[in-house]
């Protein structure tokens, strides 16, 4: 799908909706940004159903539409991003939602007229075990900057990475390496060839995760180029100041009460 979502509303149930038949199977049903009507089946049927919500969506189209070279691509756009609406409209009538950041919160209130109130924040973690400091003796490269990027779309800054790197150039001998792929003939592409960054810009696509921590932990720097404020999130303990991951906190209890598992463990997540 090369990073974007898919299209919601193609998941939404044709015609009169029927009893959801295997109601009583579930505690609670959790959408990763979907948003499609047919969720609403669920909460007409009692399953306590909440839905993550990264960003909104509405943020993605309005970027994009900003840098459509054409007409033809700005209609492309308005009929692509169709679905925005409908999930404004099922975020509002889900029985809760949690959010990464509280920029994401203060989005989704805007975008999508959901209350702040109403939304959780849990912020993004990382496995602390694996991403590590380097090991004891080990320099990071001081001309060594790693930017993650999932598409080379306008959402996630590249473009003014890359202006920036070529501005830091002319001071010092600094170099770039992103972890994902350049569109061919994209934006990021045509920074390069403008900007003369050939030489000093490495993509690596796709990484295994062992290859990214090794990337991590020589980089001496770590840019977030977002447009959208979405991905803030918190540091862990274990690294310095200057690199922003975060490491998972407790989620607020939600406002309705799932069944505890036999273990004790906290709320069930799946099929009892």
């Amino acid at each position: 799908m090369h990073g974007r979502l898919p299209r919601a509303d193609d998941l939404q149930p044709a015609g009169r909706p029927a009893p959801a038949p295997r109601a009583g199977e579930f505690d609670i049903v959790h959408d990763n940004q979907s948003l499609g009507w047919g969720l609403l089946r669920l909460t007409r049927a009692g399953i306590p159903t909440v839905a993550t919500i990264h960003h909104p969506i509405a943020i993605d189209r309005r970027l994009e539409l900003a840098a459509a070279p054409s007409l033809r691509r700005r209609l492309t756009l308005h009929r692509w991003y169709g679905f925005t609406g409908m999930q404004a409209r099922v975020a509002r009538r889900l029985d809760a939602v949690t959010t990464v950041s509280e920029n994401s919160r203060r989005d989704i209130a805007t975008h999508m007229q959901v209350p702040a109130a109403g939304v959780d924040v849990i912020p993004v973690g990382i496995d602390p075990e694996e991403f590590r400091p380097p090991p004891e003796g080990r320099r990071r490269d001081p001309d060594s900057i790693l930017a993650i990027t999932s598409a080379d779309v306008a959402l996630k800054g590249l473009v003014h990475l890359l202006e920036a790197l070529a501005k830091l150039r002319t001071e010092r001998s600094v170099r770039l390496t992103v972890v994902g792929t350049a569109r061919p003939g994209g934006p990021a592409e045509a920074a390069l060839d403008r900007l003369g960054l050939r030489e000093a810009v490495r993509f690596t696509g796709p990484v295994p995760e062992t290859q990214l921590v090794d990337l991590l932990q020589r980089a001496t720097v770590v840019a977030i180029p977002l447009s959208t404020r979405a991905s803030r999130c918190r540091r862990s303990r274990r690294w310095p100041a200057r690199r922003r991951w975060s490491r998972p906190t407790p989620a607020p209890s939600p406002r309705w009460s799932a069944p505890r598992p036999a273990c004790g463990c906290g709320p069930a997540t799946s099929a009892s």
